[in-house]
């Protein structure tokens, strides 16, 4: 819900931007306006039910978001909410997707680069491939800092719901929850590489299905 005289201070909605409600609520704050959150209120969505769909609209979402900080990027460590908290958490999110990504491919990388050494000139020499003293683990910096990731955006998650007055106790709950720590946080990287990728290219324009999804809501 906006004040009318917000809207009209404000020019409204910037046409271009791929996650119009984000980008007017990030205009808002520039301007001065004060906005609050209902974290209680109970809302309901259509949400996409095949994975192309839904791959297309967090696509979408991504883009927006980086549109967004692209606009406001001489707000960031200003004063006030928008500069001291949501550009920078915005950015560090970018940030560690793409860095956490870069870094499983160099680790898979090396580890198959070094593997197929190993054995080629294994064969080669008449050695064994493996003995009992190769197999251990030992853990590094890289394993320590993703199962740190792993925990804050769970202990994140949680928390959000517990502020939201969120039934957590059910099985399904923590099923959802346990879903979109492991598997939705790893696949995201992947559309923000890609999201990157559009976004420099210009193609920034909405999905079929996403036009369909306004074209219901509006009705």
């Amino acid at each position: 819900m906006y004040r009318k005289e917000a809207i009209a201070e404000t020019n409204g909605f910037d046409g271009d931007n791929l996650t119009e409600d984000i980008e007017i609520t990030w205009n808002l704050i520039h301007h001065g306006w004060e906005r609050e959150m209902c974290l209680n209120t109970y809302v309901s969505t259509t949400v996409p039910q095949k994975f192309s769909d839904w791959y297309k609209q967090r696509r979408r979402w991504t883009i927006g978001g980086i549109q967004c900080m692209a606009k406001y990027k001489k707000e960031i460590f200003k004063r006030g909410m928008l500069g001291m908290f949501v550009l920078p958490f915005f950015i560090l999110q970018f940030f560690l997707g793409v860095v956490g990504l870069g870094i499983l491919f160099y680790v898979c990388g090396t580890n198959i680069i070094s593997n197929y050494l190993f054995t080629k000139y294994s064969i080669v020499a008449d050695v064994p491939l493996l003995t009992m003293n190769q197999i251990y683990i030992t853990p590094s910096f890289l394993n320590y800092f993703g199962i740190t990731l792993f925990l804050v955006s769970l202990f994140f998650t949680f928390t959000s719901l517990s502020i939201m007055k969120k039934t957590m106790m059910k099985k399904n709950n923590i099923f959802d929850v346990l879903f979109f720590a492991v598997i939705y946080l790893m696949v995201y990287p992947f559309i923000t590489l890609i999201a990157i990728y559009k976004y420099f290219k210009r193609e920034t324009t909405w999905g079929t299905h996403d036009k369909k999804s306004i074209q219901r809501g509006s009705t």
